[in-house]
């Protein structure tokens, strides 16, 4: 008799009903050993759920340990027969799972089995695409988990990683809250759930012991980034207010009129360097001096946004920037090709942010 001919997972269903043999085993030990049941004896239907019910160090050593020793046997039984069908329907069902989960161990697993028990000279077109379309999933969820791994590391502990899957790419974000915004910022406070820059600017040589860096972990080698940042800023009465935003090499820098008006330009050159920053300034305030556009609410929370789409060789790229429906866009903009995907904040005037998140798409 064929072992895969007993359906242990049904057998030892019906144990359970009527004397259970496993009465006293703890529930994680019981779902292991169960898993491991079935998948000696071939019983494959709804083994990917009953794989995601085990604690994912289980899981692991279910794909590394047991199911290679299971298939070593199989090997040296050529007897053994393939129930073809079972191992497809377990492979949908798991690729299923994992689309939804995220969780790739159950998905290996059914992979592993249909790749070494179904030789490509037995499978069909329509196999070998199940098979591929199953292997493209597997490799982009471990790229995911792999990336993950590396931005948990790189991004300060209080910051929320999130990492989705955007048909064949992935899409991260970083979101920095005030107490992860407060690990970088030199010179601001933490209250009032934000980070606070107090008085008027240093002297522009003292430029690096003002600002408020965010630094989400994403490589050089990004193509699209975005940055939402969530501010309040004061009022007319506290003196000149312009601010410095530097993302990817591009500097952006915002003004507010006397009237509150808002005014958005790119800085042509370096943000760090004074005369370029001045020069900036200086068509701000001409711009200030024509129609208003937008204005700005003293102590209510308001959002900038940039958004850079970077070409191929990473050194040129499309630049657009908005400030509550004022936009500025600009193809042709010169990008830092090896410097990593970050937001720096200058701040010239008083100023509080309450949250920055920094996403990169086409992973």
């Amino acid at each position: 008799m064929a072992l895969s001919s007993l359906r242990l997972g049904e057998l030892l269903a019906r144990l359970q009903r009527d004397r259970d043999p496993l009465q006293g085993v703890p529930d994680e030990l019981r779902r292991l050993g169960t898993t491991v049941a079935r998948l000696v004896g071939d019983d494959l239907a709804g083994v990917g759920e009953l794989l995601q019910s085990i604690p994912a160090t289980e899981r692991t050593f279910v794909a590394d340990e047991v199911w290679p020793r299971v298939l070593s046997v199989r090997e040296e039984r050529p007897e053994f027969v393939v129930d073809r069908t079972a191992l497809l329907a377990a492979l949908r069902e798991a690729r299923l799972a994992a689309a939804k989960s995220l969780e790739s161990t159950a998905l290996e697993s059914a992979l592993l089995a249909c790749v070494e028990r179904l030789t490509p000279a037995s499978r069909s077109p329509a196999e070998d695409a199940e098979l591929r379309e199953a292997e493209a999933l597997r490799r982009l969820l471990r790229r995911r988990r792999d990336l993950l791994s590396e931005l948990k590391r790189a991004a300060p502990d209080e910051a929320a990683v999130e990492l989705r899957v955007q048909g064949s790419e992935l899409s991260a974000e970083v979101d920095f809250g005030p107490a992860a915004l407060y690990r970088d910022a030199a010179g601001w406070l933490l209250r009032d759930e934000a980070v606070q820059f107090v008085g008027a600017s240093r002297p522009w040589n003292e430029l690096a012991l003002q600002r408020l860096q965010c630094s989400p972990g994403f490589g050089a080698e990004v193509a699209r980034t975005r940055v939402v940042v969530d501010l309040v800023l004061p009022p007319a009465s506290v003196g000149r207010r312009f601010y410095l935003f530097e993302h990817r090499g591009v500097g952006v820098l915002l003004f507010l009129g006397a009237d509150d008006g808002v005014h958005l330009e790119l800085v042509e050159g370096d943000v760090r360097r004074e005369e370029h920053v001045q020069r900036t300034f200086q068509r701000a305030v001409a711009d200030a001096l024509g129609p208003q556009r937008t204005l700005m609410v003293p102590g209510a929370v308001h959002r900038l946004v940039i958004e850079v789409v970077a070409s191929t060789g990473r050194d040129r790229g499309s630049v657009k920037v908005a400030f509550e429906g004022l936009e500025i866009v600009s193809p042709g903009v010169v990008l830092d090709p090896v410097r990593a995907p970050a937001l720096t904040i200058h701040p010239q005037q008083e100023i509080a942010v309450r949250r920055v998140r920094l996403s990169a798409s086409g992973l």
